[in-house]
């Protein structure tokens, strides 16, 4: 519904909300199928959820893609458990080994994580939008795309605590960049003079003629993982040092620790009623946690 435009006007924002809630409540793992999943990852980059969608293509076990992976799998199957974890082949049926559907996560990664998407307001690729979204996950990305023009790239890599970008434009077409969370007097350009930079909702924006380009700067938000309390438990007593701030804190509070598979925050199992954790605790336990 998000995807085709049926949700009402006003009321998307809200619904993609819900939607990440009941991923994270599934474990941050997908469920869908043949229907839901080529759209899935890209809804929840289209509203703020990114994060959300590139921890769906870093999970490593069942249901996964690089669940497929660790079996070995070398082209994309047609259910997410035609192999099971003993090596033998499932008995659901109709399992094909070498099918297309769970593979539309390729385009995504196009989309979002390198941001090549053609712009819909000229035919082809002669208008052509460079967005990339990095994760901190990956250390770097580097994406071409031969479309009717030439060769378009996009890539990014983390460098010395800098985000370092670059773009190639072929003859024929105009990019619009847009560098995430980047400061407009901030950026670096090589070899040739930057661009006349915008800003629009957090990130620089300008117009590429075709050509050659790199570009660095500073993010204005660290990449890298925060940890707080307003994370599920799991997903907190999974990291080591996270999981020895909260063992610790209900050690010193002379309690075991409960409730540690909920799906729900664990602000929320802190102040339930059979945990009552004081607030001078929470505050101190998500300050520890948000420093790792």
């Amino acid at each position: 519904a998000l995807y085709t435009g049926l949700v009402p006007p006003g009321a998307e924002q809200r619904t993609a909300d819900r939607l990440a809630e009941k991923i994270r409540a599934n474990g941050r793992h997908l469920d869908t199928g043949f229907v839901g999943t080529p759209y899935l990852c890209r809804v929840l980059s289209a509203h703020g959820q990114h994060e959300l969608a590139c921890d769906l293509l870093f999970n490593m076990d069942y249901p996964s893609w690089l669940y497929e992976v660790r079996m070995a799998a070398t082209t994309i199957w047609e259910r997410w458990n035609s192999v099971l974890p003993d090596g033998r082949i499932s008995s659901t049926g109709m399992n094909s080994l070498n099918h297309y559907a769970y593979g539309s996560v390729a385009e995504w990664i196009y989309r979002y994580l390198a941001g090549i998407r053609p712009d819909g307001n000229g035919p082809g690729f002669s208008r052509v939008c460079l967005a990339p979204l990095p994760d901190y996950r990956f250390r770097f990305l580097d994406a071409t795309l031969k479309t009717p023009f030439g060769r378009l790239r996009s890539g990014w890599r983390f460098e010395d605590g800098k985000l370092r970008m670059t773009f190639e434009v072929p003859i024929g077409s105009v990019a619009e960049v847009r560098l995430p969370d980047a400061p407009v007097d901030g950026i670096s350009s090589e070899p040739g003079p930057s661009p006349a930079w915008r800003s629009e909702a957090g990130a620089a924006v300008a117009e590429l003629p075709p050509g050659k380009y790199v570009f660095s700067y500073a993010p204005t938000r660290p990449y890298r993982k925060t940890w707080s309390v307003e994370l599920p438990p799991g997903e907190l007593m999974a990291e080591d040092r996270a999981r020895a701030v909260i063992e610790r804190h209900f050690k010193e509070l002379g309690r075991r620790i409960p409730f540690m598979e909920e799906s729900r925050r664990l602000i929320e199992v802190l102040r339930s009623p059979f945990v009552r954790v004081p607030e001078d605790r929470i505050r101190a336990m998500d300050r520890e946690l948000r420093a790792l």
